[in-house]
């Protein structure tokens, strides 16, 4: 059974991209704070469409054994999402679950980028709507 860390919060977001109406006036792209999960229809609205960067900072102090494997967990997301762990990009995966293995880019103080993308309007919850973990595997 792995040991686990939640990482629920506090994540920064900053809106990169909103596909609104064309008709709709420049606004400046919103950015704020939330706890994981979250639907973004809390923060942006019931029909946000576009793309959204999630940050999150963390520490890791703890060492290792030569065995041990620290797993980033993701149990969902909207459509898709791109995850990069201290400047690396881990890949992308969605909507289903993602297990990445972090254990060789694990650094006394950590930063996880998640950008998530939707592309069709009104499709409900948005963001990372499960919970994000670290799993320390024995």
């Amino acid at each position: 059974m792995p040991h686990i860390i939640r990482l629920r919060g506090p994540w920064d977001y900053q809106v990169l991209l909103h596909l609104g109406p064309d008709d709709a006036p420049e606004t400046p792209l919103p950015s704020g704070r939330v706890q994981m999960p979250c639907d973004w229809s809390e923060s942006l609205g019931p029909i946000f469409c576009g793309r959204v960067r999630y940050r999150r900072t963390f520490n890791w102090t703890a060492p290792l054994e030569a065995d041990q494997r620290v797993t980033l967990a993701f149990d969902g997301v909207t459509q898709k999402a791109q995850v990069t762990l201290n400047g690396q990009l881990l890949g992308s995966f969605g909507p289903d679950p993602a297990w990445l293995d972090i254990t060789a880019l694990l650094k006394p103080h950590n930063e996880l980028l998640v950008e998530v993308a939707a592309v069709h309007t009104g499709a409900g919850p948005g963001g990372l709507t499960g919970e994000v973990r670290l799993e320390i595997e024995p």
